[in-house]
């Protein structure tokens, strides 16, 4: 869905909306006009100077603060008859036809009259390109004015309603009695492992609350639904004085529960777990480095219990909940009754080196990378891990980002603790201005943008693991992150609900607080492929000045750079070692080659055809 503003003033709003240059793009124009009466002849006059320009099926909608008859007015005295022709005809001049509405008759009222003021009304072509579109009158809230919703369909709508799934909700803890209904789950009996005791007690803790929701907080949705019958009844009967006091009442009580219900939608928002997907996409750096640790790095010491703590409550209180429905809020505010049986579990992980396949289940939701998303590439899955994985994933990355200054060349930046991310973006930027500028210098310079496809998903847990032991980590610390990576499965939640089931063969997750540190890690090891490669004489790489070092590349996530002499030996070398090593795929389409000014364009056409990428003059 696009919106494409076309105009604006103080009191309307006119935009283009729907699919571009189809057949679902209409008009919207949202109104409203001015309480007193002689003020509102100019609106009309709006209207007739916004119907007379070209547009695509048009709806306007708003408050009119005008009746088109007295037959939608109750109490009072009549209107006269002149304002309320005006407002017919000026429909009529508009060719605007006013759509029917659902629920109450009136949308405004005071102590001594009630109208129906707001309203929406659209061309023919607009209903017959959505015949199946209605008006709602919604119900009272802290305005005077019922809010209208207007449902727009080309076609009648058949719902399938997906399985409700277990999910914490954080309004729950509100209430006084929550937490004995959790206590009496972690009471549950329960024999195996700690994390299969644990998955038991939260699958039965998630029962209880579900139980007990039902006989607690659905008699508030019933309180709330009557509320909203007995406005709707008062707004569609006709005016009397008592009814006044009546429904300010019952708007006020109508605001305190819609006030209870507000932690609850925020939760249902889902906005922060959409950045933590977007994390991959963070650009880093490598540049060369040719130091290889042979020593073993000091090996892994049990967590303390704060430790843990710690990771928890790093998390976010409304983080997106994995298959066992538990969000970080349930764990942090609870805590005190959780805790044992969670250290206990990361502790028997992180001792045994052993991960349940059915603990580490996972759900993937797939996030548009596009407005319109019509190929799977145009999906990105983020991964809903249960978050007694993500504490045990959350203590080993923090005891990672402890050493990862003292294994990181200085050139890296991102996620590393210490170092400015931005170090290296000026290092490219002065590249790119150093080719742009250099013309009379013997050798030409190519650099070498390469996008690369699914970064994540196609990683080789081989070359993971080959990576970290020419790091020097100890065996103890590689079968736990291996134990993390290799026991995953994973559904899809396709419209709120899991389809399939998949082991996957290779890659890390998007979502796994650990993922973003072993990519780091993994790009140590093109680094030291792109060193070895140097050594035997390709790439020559690029040299902006005498006193300059030697730049040969810098790696960003998906993005990276590779620089050398334009010649065939350079431009092809490292391309296929890298490939065929860590199992990355390179995107043709969405990457380019751009040359030095000194190179001739017959060069530059032969390279860029060997490279098939496209040749560009920024990078951009």
């Amino acid at each position: 869905m696009v919106v494409r503003q076309r105009d604006h003033l103080y009191n309307h709003i006119d935009v283009k909306t729907g699919v571009t240059r189809s057949r679902e793009e209409f008009r919207f124009t949202g109104i409203y006009n001015f309480a007193h009466p002689s003020d509102r002849f100019p609106t009309w006059n709006l209207l007739r100077s916004l119907a007379a320009q070209s547009s695509p099926p048009w709806l306007v909608a708003g408050d009119f603060n005008e009746i088109l008859s007295n037959a939608e007015k109750s109490g009072g005295p009549r209107k006269a008859a002149a304002p309320l022709v005006c407002f017919r005809q000026a429909l009529v001049d508009c060719a605007l036809v006013y759509m029917k509405f659902s629920r109450p008759r009136f949308t405004w009222a005071n102590r001594f009259t009630k109208e129906r003021l707001d309203r929406a009304c659209h061309t023919s072509s607009w209903r017959d390109r959505f015949p199946n579109s209605r008006v709602v009158t919604l119900p009272l809230s802290k305005s005077d004015h019922n809010p209208l919703l207007v449902v727009i369909r080309s076609s009648r709508a058949f719902y399938s309603r997906a399985p409700k799934r277990f999910r914490f909700k954080e309004m729950w803890s509100q209430h006084k009695d929550c937490v004995s209904v959790i206590k009496k789950g972690c009471m549950t009996p329960s024999i195996g492992n700690p994390m299969l005791q644990v998955g038991l007690k939260i699958h039965s803790t998630g029962r209880l609350l579900s139980s007990w929701e039902e006989g607690v907080f659905k008699q508030r949705h019933v309180v709330m639904k009557l509320i909203q019958a007995n406005l709707d009844q008062l707004m569609g009967l006709p005016y009397e004085p008592d009814q006044w006091d009546e429904q300010k009442a019952l708007q006020h009580r109508f605001n305190e529960l819609l006030s209870l219900n507000e932690t609850y939608w925020r939760q249902r928002s889902r906005v922060l777990w959409l950045k933590d997907g977007d994390r991959n996409t963070i650009f880093f750096h490598r540049r060369a480095s040719n130091r290889k640790s042979r020593n073993s790095i000091i090996g892994l010491l049990d967590p303390e219990d704060d430790e843990i703590k710690k990771a928890l409550f790093q998390m976010h209180l409304s983080k997106s909940p994995g298959p066992d429905g538990m969000s970080p809020h349930f764990f942090q505010r609870y805590w005190s009754i959780v805790h044992n049986d969670v250290c206990l579990v990361v502790r028997t992980v992180l001792e045994t080196r052993h991960l349940p396949m059915e603990s580490n289940f996972t759900h993937l939701v797939l996030i548009p990378k596009v407005k319109e998303p019509k190929v799977a590439s145009d999906l990105r899955p983020i991964a809903l891990c249960n978050v007694v994985y993500k504490i045990t994933s959350k203590v080993l990355t923090n005891r990672l980002k402890v050493i990862l200054p003292h294994i990181i060349s200085p050139l890296q930046s991102a996620f590393v603790p210490g170092r400015l991310i931005s170090n290296n973006t000026l290092v490219a930027f002065e590249i790119n201005h150093f080719m742009k500028k250099l013309c009379d210098q013997l050798d030409g310079f190519f650099s070498l943008k390469l996008d690369i496809s699914k970064a994540y998903d196609r990683l080789e847990l081989d070359f993971l693991e080959a990576i970290l032991r020419k790091l020097g980590f100890c065996n103890r610390w590689i079968d736990i992150v291996l134990c993390s990576v290799k026991s995953i499965s994973y559904s899809f939640i396709i419209n709120g609900e899991p389809t399939g089931f998949i082991t996957p063969t290779r890659g890390i997750r998007q979502g796994d607080p650990l993922s973003p540190y072993l990519f780091i890690l993994c790009a140590e090891g093109l680094s030291s492929l792109i060193s070895k490669s140097v050594e035997q004489g390709f790439p020559k790489g690029l040299k902006m000045s005498p006193s300059a070092p030697i730049i040969y590349h810098l790696l960003f996530a998906d993005d990276n750079f590779l620089f050398g002499e334009a010649t065939e030996a350079d431009c092809t070398r490292v391309l296929d070692i890298y490939a065929r090593a860590s199992g990355q795929q390179i995107n043709l389409q969405k990457s380019s080659v751009m040359f030095s000014f000194n190179v001739s364009m017959e060069t530059q056409s032969h390279l860029t055809s060997l490279l098939e990428v496209q040749c560009a003059q920024d990078h951009g």
